[in-house]
């Protein structure tokens, strides 16, 4: 059996649960305005807590970082371009002139693609002005051809 408390430690546990029982509803009091909010929220974090128990996020795995060549075959088309260039430009037209500047530029920035670090928005840059030299050049060429054969 258990021997009873003494009536002042009754009287401590009283004035406890009293105090305890004003603490608690001074806190309802003051979270009710909050309580709907709180519940959505509450409601929420654990639909999402079931959702990833129920299918959990897939992680997809680290893509293996391409091994790049040294592009032998590009670097050997620049140095060609760029030779044809100084070696011809005497006897090249003012449209034969830019049209192998573009193309080289055009190579060049297609190395610098495939073999430097750039941020997605320079990156996306680089390809497009690439892209632009080279259909530049080929216009270029169907100018030259049209003047040549046509014209």
């Amino acid at each position: 059996m258990q021997p009873s408390a003494s009536p002042k430690l009754q009287e401590c546990g009283k004035s406890f649960l009293a105090k305890a029982r004003r603490l608690f509803l001074f806190q309802k009091q003051r979270c009710f305005f909050n309580h709907k909010e709180s519940m959505v929220i509450s409601m929420a974090k654990q639909y999402r807590k079931l959702q990833h128990k129920i299918h959990p996020k897939q992680k997809e795995p680290d893509k293996p970082k391409e091994k790049i060549g040294k592009d032998f075959l590009l670097i050997g088309i620049i140095c060609f371009t760029i030779f044809i260039l100084f070696i011809g430009w005497e006897s090249f037209d003012a449209i034969n002139r830019v049209m192998y500047l573009l193309l080289t530029i055009s190579l060049s920035l297609t190395y610098a693609r495939r073999h430097r670090e750039f941020t997605e928005t320079k990156r996306i840059l680089i390809e497009r002005a690439s892209f632009v030299s080279i259909g530049l050049a080929a216009a270029l060429f169907f100018i030259e051809l049209y003047y040549q054969y046509f014209a």
